[in-house]
């Protein structure tokens, strides 16, 4: 059985990672230069050996399965603290909204703020969220190209 999705799905026409991968290693074989591939956001470099230690050590405390309702204080803190230090600004708790990546953010970010037909600048080239998730919220999208021409 196909599973029939929304109707506001049909008009969005972005490219998959995969689509992605393969016009690169395409390319690759084409003319034999690498592409550095920022598209997917996920490093191919391991993590500090101290990070990784840290996480198998948190790993084996049974404390820390459990859902947070709300952002724990020291992590609020933390990012106050941070924000103060490296821009000097202060924030206040409730301008800081903790997410579980730059994905999830940037998927929802339009859905807050736009109205079916407001219209998004994207620059482009541009990750594919940038231009699928303000399509999902309804909004009209203008790209902006970042050419040599424009001083880009």
């Amino acid at each position: 059985m196909k599973i029939q999705g929304a109707k506001r799905l049909e008009a969005i026409d972005a490219p998959s990672f995969s689509e992605l991968f393969e016009a690169k290693k395409q390319y690759t074989q084409k003319t034999g230069q690498e592409v550095i591939d920022f598209s997917i956001g996920s490093s191919n470099i391991p993590p500090h050996p101290d990070l990784k230690n840290a996480l198998s050590k948190a790993v084996l405390d049974d404390s820390v399965y459990q859902y947070s309702l709300s952002p724990m204080p020291e992590t609020v803190k933390a990012i106050q603290d941070w924000y103060a230090k490296r821009y000097g600004v202060q924030l206040e708790e409730d301008e800081i909204f903790l997410v579980k990546g730059s994905q999830e953010a940037l998927s929802h970010i339009p859905l807050v703020f736009c109205d079916p037909e407001d219209l998004v600048l994207i620059p482009d080239p541009f990750y594919p969220i940038y231009g699928v998730a303000p399509q999902i919220a309804g909004a009209k999208i203008h790209y902006m190209p970042l050419l040599e021409e424009n001083e880009y």
